[in-house]
């Protein structure tokens, strides 16, 4: 009886003895774990930011490539929600400075800025009006305009003489003032950056000149030219005497 209380009690003792050896193993690991974690060195976090551009629309990849790290938060500065993984990606709205701040394993932090540009522009051609314009015109002339572009609801006109906007309908019509090389823009539903432009060449009126005509001037007459005369004979019967006094008279009217 005294000997199989014995061996009940030492299989009793073994189990116990067993069972504090897992729980002070369990607290050690614990505690070291627990120290491991707090002691983890802070100015070992290292944040690698990449990105085609790093402009308004497009994508960022953030990712945190310390060794030690087991947990995460991702604060992007532009009042958006956290990220806990250990690569994010974040898209920005607005242009401006943001300061991009980690925190790793709940006790390090570090804090990057990032500087984000506008959006990039890109041309859209199908968005800028076709303007037919005549290649010259003359000073004085009505020029005649007309807009074909779709979905269009308001216009501003310039034809290159002031720097105020001509018409605000969809058809226009303009005089020129002046001549020279004129540059004709058209705004269409207030987009500047699709602006329709054409130059024209404005030419100076042509001025009708009176048409004179030239006076007649006859050539003066020679001094001592005349018409030669030749007398005529008559032939008249009479006596010799007096054939003499009449040829007599002939010679003398010719002197």
């Amino acid at each position: 009886m005294s000997k199989s209380k014995n061996e009940n009690l030492t299989k009793y003792l073994d189990k116990n003895v067993v069972y504090l050896f897992l729980v002070v193993f369990f607290i050690s690991g614990s505690a070291l774990a627990y120290r491991y974690y707090t002691d983890f060195p802070c100015d070992q976090i290292n944040i690698d930011i990449k990105a085609n551009d790093y402009r308004v629309g497009e994508l960022i990849k953030f990712t945190d490539i310390t060794e030690q790290g087991q947990s995460w938060e991702w604060d992007f500065g532009d009042s958006t929600d956290v990220s806990v993984t250990s690569q994010a990606f974040h898209i920005y709205k607005e242009p401006g400075e943001y300061s991009v701040r980690l925190l790793v394993n709940n006790s390090c932090e570090k804090t990057e800025t990032i500087i984000i540009k506008e959006k990039k522009f890109v041309l859209d051609p199908t968005k800028i009006p076709n303007l037919i314009i005549p290649d010259s015109i003359t000073v004085g002339q009505e020029l005649k305009v007309i807009d074909n572009t779709k979905n269009a609801y308001s216009w501003e006109w310039r034809f290159g003489e002031t720097a105020n906007a001509n018409a605000t309908t969809r058809s226009a019509t303009y005089v020129y003032e002046e001549s020279g090389l004129k540059t004709i823009t058209l705004v269409v539903n207030g987009d500047i950056q699709h602006i329709g432009k054409k130059r024209i060449r404005v030419y100076e009126k042509e001025t009708p000149t009176a048409q004179i005509d030239a006076p007649i001037i006859e050539p003066e007459r020679p001094i001592g030219w005349d018409i030669p005369y030749e007398p005529v004979l008559l032939m008249i019967k009479m006596k010799k005497s007096s054939w003499k006094i009449l040829k007599y008279l002939t010679l003398a009217n010719l002197i």
